[in-house]
């Protein structure tokens, strides 16, 4: 996909939502102010004899409410059908909170920069947190993910989020996840975020000064997410050698001082 294309269809579905959600809520807003007009305008005609016509007419346009309400409800039902990952019921009726998932025996098993192609990694990393069936899960999609050669970084994560959303139906995915606060000096945005429990910072084919702006990133991040769970560094297009001789001890150091943080690789590189 060129990367125009990946922008028009990554935002299209949050149009949609955005225009069901309004439109929806207009036609509720207009009933009220439609019965509000009503009761304002036969006080008028009963006490001060004043006819107020364009109350009188807004009344008429307010019948359609329900129409316009039924519309939205429609477009969200499309979108439902159409992107089944974007909406999730269970999101409405249960939200995992942060800190619902024990993650203080989070144990990178030795392995500071995992490849994901490996399956003695995979398995290791699955045996040693085999309490954490969301990492589990996780894993495997990024075992058996093929993302191919991208020119851009954004095509990636659209890939990766339309994958997860695929693959973890019941899990809520968010893309440029807002971390901080306003009077939060290190406030950033991280690439995606699953049930606000995996923050996952991705990376595209970094030379030697991309890899101190990502390290640099992920401590900013790790003073804003705290201990709501596990930070993933995801590097595509680069060799697992070139990613472990560059994070491997940085990684371990973060992990010694009780930081939950991991370097995947998901590369084509053999």
């Amino acid at each position: 996909l060129a990367k125009n294309e990946v922008f028009r269809e990554k935002k299209l579905e949050e149009r949609l939502y955005n225009i069901s959600f309004y439109t929806f809520y207009a036609g509720i807003i207009i009933a009220g102010l439609g019965k509000a007009s009503l009761v304002i305008r036969k006080i008028f005609e009963s006490f001060l004899e004043i006819r107020i016509h364009f109350l009188h007419t807004f009344e008429i346009f307010s019948n359609y409410s329900l129409l316009i309400s039924a519309f939205g409800t429609l477009i969200f039902a499309y979108i439902y059908l159409k992107y089944p990952g974007y909406i999730k019921i269970s999101f409405l009726l249960k939200r995992i909170k942060p800190g619902s998932i024990d993650w203080s025996r989070f144990t990178t098993g030795g392995i500071f920069v995992i490849d994901a192609k490996n399956q003695s990694h995979i398995n290791t990393l699955i045996s040693a947190n085999s309490h954490i069936e969301i990492f589990k899960k996780f894993l495997l999609i990024l075992e058996n993910w093929n993302p191919g050669r991208n020119h851009d970084e954004i095509v990636y994560q659209y890939k990766l989020i339309k994958l997860l959303k695929q693959k973890m139906p019941s899990e809520v995915i968010n893309k440029e996840y807002p971390l901080g606060s306003k009077e939060d000096s290190n406030r950033g945005r991280a690439d995606i975020v699953i049930s606000e429990t995996i923050l996952i910072e991705m990376k595209k084919n970094i030379n030697s000064s991309g890899v101190k702006r990502a390290k640099g990133q992920i401590i900013e991040y790790l003073d804003s997410w705290k201990d709501r769970g596990l930070v993933v560094l995801l590097l595509c297009d680069i060799s697992f050698e070139y990613a472990q001789e560059s994070f491997s001890k940085f990684i371990a150091e973060l992990n010694k001082s009780n930081k939950q943080v991991i370097a995947i690789v998901v590369s084509d590189w053999q």
